[in-house]
């Protein structure tokens, strides 16, 4: 593992533990990966100017004073262990200024999340289509979305989906059968 890599590990800790401090919305962390100054803050506490509380954001201070460096280290464990199985790489919201990865048009939302974790890198050009319904759809239904994802994913369009049972399922294994790609979002931490 490069330094940069363990770098990107070590943020990716600060911001999960930064999550479960977090007085506020996940969106207000994003806000806070985006503005370079603040995200430099929040990871070097150096860079807080104690003379000028005015110039830094009041969260990123009591994110700061507050973030415990065992859940840190801790967090940072479990990542390195899911990078360097092949499991899953962390993406952060800050990514889209500088680096790929994060998804484009998530990223212009404004609650996008701080951080997700992609198992595979996804070609940001490409088209993509949502296919969400219900769990409990009758077999027609999963038949019909099983061939629309298929079809969908032969003409190099992503399929996008939640991981639930029934049409979700059946979109995402569309996908696949057709060596398309495929993307899971789920809704939890």
């Amino acid at each position: 593992m490069t330094v940069m890599e363990d770098d990107n590990l070590r943020q990716a800790a600060i911001v999960i533990a930064s999550l479960e401090l977090l007085p506020a919305q996940p969106s207000d962390l994003t806000y806070i990966l985006r503005d370079p100054a603040q995200f430099r803050a929040l990871l070097d506490p150096s860079l807080l100017d104690p003379s000028n509380r005015s110039s830094d954001s009041e969260l990123v201070r009591y994110l700061h004073d507050s973030l415990d460096h065992a859940r840190i280290e801790y967090w940072h464990k479990q990542i390195d262990i899911l990078a360097r199985d092949g499991v899953a790489r962390p993406l952060l919201s800050s990514d889209t200024c500088d680096a790929p990865g994060y998804p484009a048009r998530l990223a212009e939302c404004w609650d996008a999340p701080p951080i997700l974790f992609a198992t595979a890198a996804l070609d940001r050009e490409s088209s993509s289509v949502a296919i969400i319904g219900s769990r409990s759809a009758g077999t027609e239904v999963i038949r019909d979305t099983h061939e629309l994802a298929a079809d969908l994913a032969a003409t190099g369009t992503t399929i996008v989906s939640g991981l639930a049972l029934g049409v979700d399922a059946a979109a995402h294994e569309g996908a696949l059968a057709a060596d398309g790609a495929t993307v899971a979002v789920m809704g939890t931490g």
